[in-house]
């Protein structure tokens, strides 16, 4: 864990560093789901606004994540562009995230200069065949690149808890904030599913702070 030698201090008003305090800071959980080609190499298309139902499965508090393989876009499996077998034609990649975003109550400010965020891997049984990243990013949004400015991430292959964290800097206010997964593997037919496992994850904390000089 990092410790930073200037105090910190919650923005916003908050008074009190709770494990669910800094979720008030960003906007509701969001997402979407990014398409390529079967090899997984030529980007084709993003899905939006979120909403389907195979990138997350949550609890009532917005904190306990079951990630699973997308079957959403498998359709009744007549049509090539998304069904060819067990396993569809395209890889999926379902982003499940918070963000501070320009133009909105939430947004990336200047002061704001460390970004947490904490959470446990409560179970694990995805097939090889699917790749899991955490990360928390600042995003080039402003000069529409979406280039990645500062970025924290890691794979999530196993059980555990993790922490990662960012130091955003000043030229970065107004930019994208993003904290999330991205669960990234063929789309697969409802009726095989099950075959390829999940990952439920529960955050513990989503900060974003301030260092009072």
């Amino acid at each position: 864990m990092k410790i930073k030698m200037a105090a910190i201090v919650l923005l916003a008003g908050f008074i009190s560093l709770n494990a669910n305090a800094g979720f008030e800071q960003f906007n509701d959980v969001d997402g979407a789901i990014g398409v390529w080609d079967s090899a997984g190499t030529g980007y084709l298309s993003t899905i939006t606004p979120f909403g389907l139902a195979d990138v997350r499965s949550i609890t009532t508090n917005n904190l306990t994540f079951e990630l699973l393989p997308n079957i959403n876009l498998y359709g009744d499996g007549s049509d090539p562009y998304w069904a060819n077998g067990a396993n569809g034609a395209k890889v999926l990649e379902g982003l499940t995230l918070w963000a501070m975003a320009p133009g909105t109550d939430h947004e990336l400010t200047a002061d704001i200069d460390y970004v947490q965020f904490d959470f446990n891997v409560d179970a694990y049984s995805l097939d090889r065949a699917y790749s899991m990243v955490a990360f928390v990013k600042v995003l080039d949004s402003i000069g529409e690149t979406y280039s990645e400015l500062v970025i924290d991430s890691v794979p999530i292959t196993q059980l555990g808890a993790f922490q990662l964290s960012i130091n955003p800097t000043a030229v970065m206010a107004g930019q994208l904030l993003q904290v999330g997964w991205y669960l990234r593997g063929p789309n697969v037919s409802p009726a095989n599913s099950n075959a390829y496992g999940s990952a439920t994850i529960t955050v513990t904390g989503l900060f974003a702070l301030s260092a009072a000089q």
